[in-house]
């Protein structure tokens, strides 16, 4: 289940305290006392894409991003091309996909 998978994330929920917001950079850091709970957002946006875009459409965006001049550019526009959302559109479907899913 996904509480079991993503444990930190489900703990931050539960304690009020989840920032709500998808990971950013500085997150994945070896010091980010965040970086935990980043890999568990992370996980649960991806998995999100992926039950709407499939598979392949995950597989398309992560070699988008991961090869681009301006990773921020690019997610955007993957966002747009496979689910029609714009970043921040997609942010707020999965902050309320993992606050259903998790509380």
């Amino acid at each position: 289940p996904a509480h079991q998978v993503a444990d930190q994330l489900h703990a931050a929920l539960g304690t009020g305290h989840w920032p709500g917001r998808l990971p950013g950079t500085a997150d994945f850091k070896g010091e980010s006392p965040r970086l935990a709970l980043a890999y568990e957002e992370a996980w649960s946006a991806c998995r999100l894409i992926a039950e709407r875009a499939g598979p392949a459409g995950l597989l398309r965006l992560y070699r988008s991003v991961g090869t681009a001049d301006d990773p921020t550019a690019a997610l955007d526009g993957q966002l747009r091309a496979l689910l029609h959302a714009s970043t921040a559109q997609f942010a707020t479907q999965w902050r309320h996909s993992v606050q259903a899913e998790f509380r």
